[in-house]
């Protein structure tokens, strides 16, 4: 009965729940054979993992979370059905998958730190650390920056629930600040991976290769974001909540 009120077709409730399930099943499986050779059953493995491989895992975890959550809420508990659930639905999108964002950043800012860091060697004996690179404190400063947007959110969400829809999403200036700093870190990290890409002879072959790896990875994650709050902005902030999951949903899969 909920489906001709939930979703305007049966084929888009079939889209919808395809991505929950598929999207469940690719993260479980990257984080499966991400920690497979891990010894994460005691602390000591925990804390032996470097900070870009414990974003990374952190990510995929959250992510699961977030797919797994907003699945039970779209297609079991029916985001229409109260305003509870749509409200649910709102703070699932400003903490989960924000804060899978956060991690993403942090990855790409640890990936940055790598490659700046062998910049340095060539110019100095010392080895370079990390709070006194201001390429890494660059980073970090525009990541923290974030919990201001967040904030925002939270002060400016909107949760509507009625007439047999949830609709969730942001006021139309928080929207727009969202889309500036997604463009900023998109510019920001991508920048910082070229430069060592461009300059011949500033860094050796594998981390080249390590660089172009997580410059492609970079792109392909930062613009998909930016393009799932661009829809957001472009809508003035507000989107029926089962499309805006689905939407959140495929940005965290990819």
């Amino acid at each position: 009965m909920s489906m001709p009120i939930t979703f305007p077709n049966a084929g888009l409730r079939i889209l919808s729940a395809t991505m929950h399930f598929v999207g469940s099943c690719i993260l479980t499986f990257v984080l499966a054979r991400r920690t497979a050779y891990e010894n994460l059953h005691t602390w000591r493995g925990w804390t032996e993992l470097g900070a870009a491989k414990l974003s990374v895992i952190l990510a995929f975890s959250d992510s699961l979370l977030f797919l797994l959550f907003t699945g039970i809420l779209t297609h079991g508990a029916g985001l229409e059905l109260s305003h509870g659930a749509c409200s649910a639905a709102f703070f699932s999108c400003v903490f989960l998958y924000a804060s899978s964002k956060v991690f993403i950043y942090n990855f790409l800012s640890e990936r940055v730190w790598v490659v700046w860091s062998s910049i340095q060697l060539t110019s100095t004996t010392k080895k370079p650390r990390r709070w006194s690179s201001p390429i890494y404190l660059w980073c970090i400063f525009s990541e923290a920056q974030y919990a201001v947007i967040v904030t925002i959110a939270i002060i400016m969400g909107i949760t509507e629930n009625g007439n047999d829809k949830c609709y969730i999403g942001l006021k139309l200036t928080a929207s727009l600040m969202l889309l500036c700093y997604d463009l900023y870190m998109n510019f920001l990290l991508t920048a910082l991976f070229v430069y060592p890409l461009w300059k011949e002879g500033v860094v050796n072959s594998s981390l080249r290769k390590m660089a172009t790896r997580t410059l492609y990875a970079a792109v392909v994650a930062l613009t998909t974001s930016t393009i799932n709050i661009a829809v957001l902005s472009a809508l003035r902030g507000r989107e029926l909540g089962w499309l805006c999951l689905m939407s959140c949903g495929t940005d965290v899969s990819i």
